[in-house]
């Protein structure tokens, strides 16, 4: 008996308006991508340790874009940049929403030791944060 059997290859993935729990699944899932490079995520919060054990074992995600998240409310862009000290395929980082001083400057200090990173696009909305964009723009100058 001849067995077939399909390969699918995405290429990008995008998720809106998605529960916690969906959205976690999906990222202990990309431990072991091996096929999509692009992952963009809309709407969704407090998936911190996920999205960390996500970004040091996935070898194949090139970009990741977070789109409106509540930034100053959680750990994510915390364990986001722990994640970029380690992780060696992450080309693009694009952040939208609002960012703390304290989160910019995690960023800022993940800078120093990662060499991959190329694209870094916070667009923020928020005044009180020109204190941390000074600040990542000091470090910018050691990646």
């Amino acid at each position: 008996m001849k067995y077939f059997s399909t390969i699918i290859s995405l290429s990008k993935i995008f998720v809106y308006n998605k529960s916690p729990g969906y959205v976690k699944t999906l990222l202990k899932k990309l431990n072991d991508n091996y096929t999509v490079p692009e992952l963009t995520l809309d709407y969704v919060d407090y998936c911190n340790v996920f999205m960390y054990n996500m970004l040091i074992t996935n070898t194949t995600l090139t970009s990741l874009s977070l789109h409106k998240y509540r930034f100053t409310n959680n750990n994510t862009i915390a364990c986001i940049s722990e994640a970029l000290k380690v992780n060696t395929t992450l080309t693009e980082l694009n952040i939208y929403g609002p960012i703390s001083d304290y989160n910019l400057i995690n960023i800022s200090e993940a800078l120093t030791v990662n060499t991959t990173l190329i694209k870094l696009n916070l667009h923020i909305n928020s005044i009180f944060n020109v204190k941390g964009l000074i600040y990542v723009a000091g470090f910018l100058m050691f990646n």
